[in-house]
């Protein structure tokens, strides 16, 4: 596109060209994942038998937003579940806040046998 016709361009029509251009890049980006995810799984399988094998799926083993199956079945949390989540890891950190602050205190504690000289 020269800078003359870039310049004609109305904005629904620079909207439209620049989505096109992103759709294009997004499919060059997710062919290359899925090659990625294709060698992973071989990869995985032929790891050893120490490791569960995944036979031939390799939305199981690395799942991709586009790939239809792995949203299915899952809700999103609502407002009082995100809060209660929130709350516990609180509740945890201050569980750990509090355990490093008796421990500092512990080995703080003052020598009473010195007196004041």
């Amino acid at each position: 596109m020269s800078a003359q016709e870039f310049y004609d361009l109305t904005p629904v029509e620079f909207f439209i060209a620049l989505e096109i251009v992103n759709k294009k890049e997004e499919q060059q980006v997710q062919t290359l994942m899925e090659a990625a995810r294709f060698i992973t799984l071989h990869i995985w399988n032929a790891a050893g038998r120490q490791m569960k094998r995944i036979e031939n799926n390799p939305s199981k083993l690395f799942p991709f937003p586009w790939d239809k199956d792995t949203n299915r079945g899952k809700r999103k949390q609502s407002v009082e579940e995100i809060w209660a989540t929130m709350k516990g890891i609180a509740s945890m950190q201050n569980r750990y806040v509090n355990q490093q602050q008796k421990r500092k205190k512990r080995e703080i504690k003052p020598d009473k046998t010195q007196g004041n000289e």
